[in-house]
């Protein structure tokens, strides 16, 4: 019975780090894919503990009296997983778009979100290293490495058989090469994560390079052509005779051509969606007509 609970939880282990590996890469799983392993591993998470509740309880009563250092390590440790995980959980669905909620601040969980997924990543890692002997062992026990076929044993008259010794320890081999896997698995994660974190950081580069639209100067009209005709007559009087033309005093001032104006070209900027969404973008309002991975609500139109 205990052989079979050590199995299921080293399978439960391999599931969560597994599954909470692969939520980073959302360029494989999507959004939509990625919100629903968060729930899975929220629950696997839950689970786990239930499983091992006893020994919460009994560390709990105990952390301050008579227990081990290293009770209180693994205690320290496993509850901060937990915290983690349950911050994961919370702002992963404030921010999904399961919810669709109306944030002011949605870069700032979001940033929070992946940050403290980083650290419980890091958590993780550490916990795999400390639990590394049992890991081994109980991968040994189960099949899950082939063992090597153990010498024939011819036994003597008069003689006792002698038992043979499995020894469970771990070898450094064995402990590099799991933290190898694990170390590899990790650096993949940041990885993808930064990868992310900078298609994000450009999308908002774009959107905050929006020109607002500004009153234009006005051109002041052009002078128009004007002709004046002016009549120079005297103070006094003076008889004219009926048949005399009066002369007259004519001024013209011809027009000075001008240049049209042309207003410098201004593209407006209209920003509908503040939330700036990129590649993978599962938004139920995510579009990209352009193929440029970022959402066109976002950019700048």
């Amino acid at each position: 019975m205990k052989t079979n609970r050590q199995k299921s939880n080293w399978i439960l282990d391999v599931l969560l780090f597994t599954g909470f590996f692969v939520s980073f890469i959302l360029q494989l799983t999507g959004l939509s894919l990625h919100q629903w392993i968060g729930v899975f591993g929220g629950l696997l998470a839950v689970y786990h503990l239930v499983l091992h509740w006893d020994w919460v309880t009994a560390v709990t009563m105990r952390f301050f009296g008579k227990t081990s250092g290293q009770a209180r390590t693994y205690y320290l440790l496993d509850v901060s997983i937990m915290l983690g995980f349950y911050l994961i959980l919370v702002t992963g669905l404030v921010i999904s778009t399961w919810l669709d909620l109306p944030l002011t601040n949605y870069v700032s969980v979001k940033d929070f979100h992946v940050t403290i997924s980083l650290v419980t990543l890091g958590l993780v890692a550490l916990k795999i290293g400390l639990h590394g002997r049992w890991i081994v062992r109980v991968a040994r026990q189960f099949g899950f490495r082939p063992a090597a076929a153990a010498p024939e044993v011819k036994l003597l008259p008069l003689t006792k058989p002698v038992p043979a010794v499995v020894s469970n320890a771990m070898s450094r081999r064995d402990f590099l090469k799991l933290m190898g896997i694990v170390g590899a698995a990790s650096l993949a994660a940041f990885a993808f994560t930064l990868d992310d974190s900078q298609n994000a950081q450009a999308s908002a580069a774009a959107a905050d390079t929006a020109v607002p639209t500004e009153a234009l100067p006005t051109q002041d009209a052009a002078p128009t052509a004007v002709s004046q005709n002016a009549t120079a007559t005297g103070n006094a009087a003076v008889t004219v005779p009926a048949s005399t033309p009066v002369p007259t005093a004519t001024a013209t001032v011809e027009a000075t051509p001008t240049v049209p104006y042309t207003a410098p070209t201004v593209s407006a900027c209209i920003v509908r969606c503040d939330k700036r969404c990129s590649y993978p973008g599962q938004c139920r309002h995510y579009q990209d007509f352009n193929g440029n991975n970022l959402c066109d609500l976002g950019e700048c139109m």
